[in-house]
């Protein structure tokens, strides 16, 4: 009777060995076909990558700006996500390829969140360059310029001066420009530029101009 349960129990044993391999075998199977997917995707990858750049050689022989902490960090990693694009560059090594370009005060700044945080993610290095190095006053200052600009060159200088700090600005509507602009205006120019009643800046800018011409001219607006 004893013998007879060993015996039961060496075939249960058996079979449920022999279930164990055969699971482990088809284990085995599915980690090959997950590794043969991996490497499928990442030929895929490069082949589109491949592609890509075969059709914007160009775009090989661009590189990432240095970065030293004493420019505009929005103007800088606008510059940093456009080449991205072009380049197709992963996620994951964005913030490496944009690190290894920074210099001095930002090369040490970044050389500390990496030792105390370790490497973030894009969204974060870059929210993180704009806290530090950015100016907080930097859009009012711009602002408080634009308003108090006043025209005393050419309205070419004037119109250049003009949107370059309209570009420095948050929140500057079509309308604000187009007021501000005009206001700016040396008279008699201004004047005459509003009886024209101008829908947008460019108009303004355009009236403006000939109007000083005309005045160059010898003509009465």
């Amino acid at each position: 009777m004893a013998d007879a349960g060993l015996s039961d129990l060496k075939k249960l044993l058996g079979d449920v060995l022999d279930k164990l391999t055969s699971l482990e075998t088809k284990l085995t199977a599915v980690d090959g076909e997950l590794s043969t997917v991996k490497i499928d995707q990442r030929c895929l990858h490069d082949a589109v990558k491949a592609e890509k750049q075969a059709a914007f050689p160009g775009v090989l022989e661009l590189r990432l700006p240095e970065y030293d902490s004493t420019d505009d960090p929005d103007i800088w990693l606008h510059r940093c996500e456009l080449l991205f694009r072009l380049q197709w560059t992963e996620e994951d090594k964005k913030v490496c390829l944009a690190a290894f370009h920074m210099t001095g005060k930002a090369q040490i700044w970044y050389y500390g969140v990496e030792r105390n945080r370790g490497v973030p993610t894009w969204p974060q290095f870059a929210e993180s360059v704009r806290r530090r190095f950015g100016s907080l006053t930097r859009s009012n200052d711009a602002f408080r310029e634009l308003i108090q600009l006043r025209h005393t060159g050419s309205v070419a200088e004037y119109r250049e001066e003009f949107l370059g700090l309209v570009d420095r600005c948050d929140g500057v509507t079509d309308a604000m420009q187009l007021a501000f602009f005009t206001a700016g205006l040396r008279d008699p120019l201004r004047a005459d530029v509003e009886l024209r009643q101008p829908a947008t800046l460019q108009d303004a800018a355009w009236m403006a101009g000939v109007l000083e011409h005309r005045e160059e001219l010898g003509f009465e607006n």
